[in-house]
This record gives structure tokens, sequence and C-alpha cells, in this order.
């Protein structure tokens, strides 16, 4: 597995997750953003 990048280790060591968690969280997070704003890039 590849070394985490130091944002997510960071934000990992801040709120005491490891960092598969905080990068889990940020891809399904990003993805809904993606979803919500649409082809357009702007708000349905």
């Amino acid at each position: 597995m590849s070394e985490p990048t130091r944002p997510h280790a960071d934000g990992a060591a801040e709120l005491d997750l490891p960092v598969g968690t905080v990068k889990s969280r940020a891809f399904h997070a990003m993805r809904g953003l993606r979803r919500a704003l649409g082809p357009s890039g702007r708000l349905a």
C-alpha cells in the first residue's frame, strides 16, 4: 500500500482516526459533491 499523503495523515492525527478512515470519508464526500453538482458543476 502506498504511503498516505501528508494532508490525510495530518487530519487523521488531529481527529485521532486511522488514515484509511479519513481517506475513505474524503472520497465519499467528494463523490457526493460531484453527484450533487452534476455535469454543469452547479447545484441541480
